[in-house]
C-alpha cells in the first residue's frame, strides 16, 4: 500500500476554530455526516472544540488530523446508544492520500489497546463509497440498514451501520 502518510493526531485547539469551519463548510464534505448543522460557522466549531475539551467517557477522544501543522480533518470515537462509535471526516483537499485510513487505524488501534471494549461501530450515508472503503480496510463489516437523521440535509437518510469486533480487529492486526 506504500509509505505511510505524514500527519500526527493531536487534540483540537481553540485556534483550530476557523480551520475547521473552513473545511467542513465544503458541501462535498458536510452531506455525508449527520450531525454538523450547514452553513458551518466558526462559533459551531467553537462549540465543538469546547465539548471535545470536557471529560470524556472511557475510549472516547476526538482527534485534529495534522499534517504539517495545519488541521485537515477530525477522528473520534464517542459514545452513542449502539456503543462506541468512530466518527471521522477530512478536507476535500486532503482526500485519496490515504490519510483517513492511516488516522482511524491508528484511533481504532488505541481504542482496542486502552479498553476492555468488544466492539467498535461506525456507519455511512448510502452513496458515501469512501467512507465504507475506509471503513472495510479496517476491517468493519456491515451490521444492519436503516435510516438516520442527517442534519445538513435536514431530513432522514438511508444509513449502513457498521461493526468492528475485538476479534476480527485482532486478527486483522496479525
Amino acid at each position: 500500500m506504500g509509505d505511510k502518510p505524514a500527519f500526527v493526531l493531536r487534540p483540537l485547539e481553540t485556534g483550530d476554530a476557523p480551520r475547521i469551519a473552513e473545511l467542513i463548510s465544503d458541501w462535498d464534505v458536510v452531506r455525508w455526516l449527520a450531525m454538523p448543522p450547514y452553513p458551518y460557522a466558526v462559533c459551531d466549531a467553537e462549540e465543538f472544540i469546547a465539548g471535545s475539551a470536557a471529560p470524556l467517557p472511557e475510549g472516547c477522544r476526538t482527534e485534529a488530523i495534522d499534517v504539517g501543522g495545519q488541521l485537515v480533518g477530525i477522528v473520534s470515537i464517542d459514545l452513542r446508544a449502539v456503543g462506541h462509535n468512530l466518527g471521522f471526516w477530512l478536507g476535500q483537499p486532503f482526500w485519496g492520500r490515504g490519510i483517513m485510513t492511516a488516522a482511524a487505524t491508528e484511533l481504532a488501534r488505541d481504542f482496542f489497546a486502552m479498553t476492555r471494549q468488544d466492539r467498535l461501530t461506525s456507519g455511512y450515508f448510502f452513496g458515501n463509497d469512501p467512507s465504507w472503503a475506509i471503513q472495510r480496510r479496517l476491517g468493519f463489516q456491515v451490521a444492519g440498514e436503516g435510516q438516520l437523521f442527517n442534519r445538513p440535509h435536514g431530513k432522514h437518510l438511508p444509513h449502513v451501520e457498521t461493526t468492528l469486533s475485538r476479534a476480527r480487529w485482532e486478527s486483522r492486526a496479525q
